[in-house]
């Protein structure tokens, strides 16, 4: 299991990425640094009292614990991949020194980290693999192209150019497809689908949407795109999604909560993307659709 997803299953605390510390880390403790709303800056370790013999690597991941950066400065090692500690624990009151060790953010402990246009989309990376993403985390609905060197006209498109939303759903799967288009030119320079499990979203980003009554409801999907190569925003926009569309989309992750991941999940993408490998013909099966 990856630093990151052991992270993520470990700890059930609101986890803001966007908060780095105030100076810079040994990268062996970078690995393993994480900010939390309830705990300010923290790194996962393990007690050396908690180590015996030849443990293995599954053992180290059942015994972390989250400590104060200041904590760990004073002294550590590593032992397969793992940061070791030699201090003393108690699991409601935490390290001897938790109190005088504990940071925050100045003024505000749930600081965000604010994307901008021609600047890093997440602060600690600089490289993706491309994908299309959408994602439903935190309240949010984020729709994310990540391309390698895209071009001005594509940038231009995504950034600006009318863009035309589906949903389709079968079963437990629920595919966002997204049409970009050129009026003047008469083309349609981006096109495709993305589909979206909510089991896939890290468990402390993951949140369950509301059904709101009344018939003006609605709410914004955010678009990104980012340079693969660099890590570099390079155009962000906001569409408001229609009443019935806000309302299907939700509903349609509310339901999808409540049935486990299968086995066959990508299979059945597979399946899919086998009987439509046309997108227009997707998106005229879509349940709803709306404009952007």
């Amino acid at each position: 299991m990856s630093k990151d997803k052991i992270i993520q299953k470990l700890l059930a605390e609101n986890i803001n990425t966007g908060v780095k510390y105030h100076s810079i880390l040994p990268e062996e403790l970078q690995q393993w640094y994480v900010y939390t709303a309830k705990s300010g800056h923290r790194i996962l370790c393990v007690l050396k009292n908690d180590i015996s013999g030849e443990m293995p690597e599954a053992q180290y991941e059942e015994k972390l614990v989250s400590a104060p950066v200041k904590a760990v400065l004073r002294g550590y090692s590593i032992e397969k991949g793992f940061v070791v500690i030699d201090s003393e624990y108690d699991a409601a009151k935490g390290f001897p020194t938790e109190g005088d060790d504990r940071e925050f953010e100045p003024e505000n402990d749930n600081t965000k980290y604010e994307i901008k246009v021609g600047e890093l989309y997440h602060p600690d990376r600089t490289e993706w693999p491309e994908a299309v993403e959408y994602n439903y985390f935190s309240g949010t609905h984020e729709l994310r192209f990540l391309l390698k060197n895209p071009s001005r006209y594509v940038t231009e498109v995504i950034r600006k150019m009318p863009v035309q939303l589906g949903l389709f759903l079968q079963d437990d799967i629920i595919l966002l497809v997204y049409k970009f288009t050129d009026y003047k030119k008469q083309l349609v320079p981006v096109t495709g689908y993305s589909p979206f499990s909510i089991h896939l979203v890290p468990e402390s980003l993951r949140s369950l949407p509301k059904i709101h009554s009344g018939s003006e409801y609605t709410e914004e999907l955010h678009i990104h795109l980012i340079d693969a190569e660099t890590g570099i925003l390079r155009a962000a926009r906001s569409v408001t999604l229609s009443t019935e569309f806000t309302e299907a989309l939700c509903r349609a992750i509310i339901e999808q909560s409540g049935v486990p991941l299968s086995d066959d999940y990508n299979d059945r993408l597979l399946e899919i993307d086998r009987r439509f490998p046309d997108n227009e013909i997707l998106m005229e099966q879509c349940i709803q659709r709306c404009a952007g």
